[in-house]
């Protein structure tokens, strides 16, 4: 294939890319539109029954560890080693493929292990922090 005959189907090629790309976008921006809508309406009760319905706390003495869900960056933390914390509680917040996901403490404890600050990059997986 010749350099002319490349650019020729380069023309019609981006075009369709650039569509797909913004289908993309639009779909995704329509899903959070979607989600803070319903979080938004949601009565603090059902914000409540939703928490329970998270699993159950580690055994007493064993500790939990909070492993990062996704590959991404550490934009904000808001925990310190030792600082107590409630079932529910916002941990950090992992940015991840342009979105901001909330690190959710999944029982009552004590913070320890903090291995990550703002600014950290984190692979699937790692520790981020235990509750203990």
């Amino acid at each position: 294939m010749t350099l002319t005959q490349m650019l020729k189907a380069m023309i019609y090629v981006v075009p369709i890319l650039s569509g797909i790309v913004l289908v993309v976008w639009l779909i995704i921006r329509q899903q959070n539109k979607e989600k803070e809508a319903l979080e938004a309406a949601m009565t603090q009760e059902q914000k409540e029954r939703l928490l329970q319905t998270r699993p159950a706390a580690a055994p007493a003495g064993k500790g939990e560890n909070i492993n990062a869900p996704m590959p991404g960056n550490i934009l904000d933390v808001r925990v310190a080693n030792g600082q107590a914390v409630t079932a529910g509680q916002i941990l950090m917040i992992l940015e991840a493929m342009k979105m901001e996901n909330e690190i959710i403490a999944p029982c009552a404890g004590t913070v320890s292990n903090l291995s990550v600050h703002k600014g950290s990059t984190v692979s699937s997986g790692q520790l981020l922090c235990s509750i203990g």
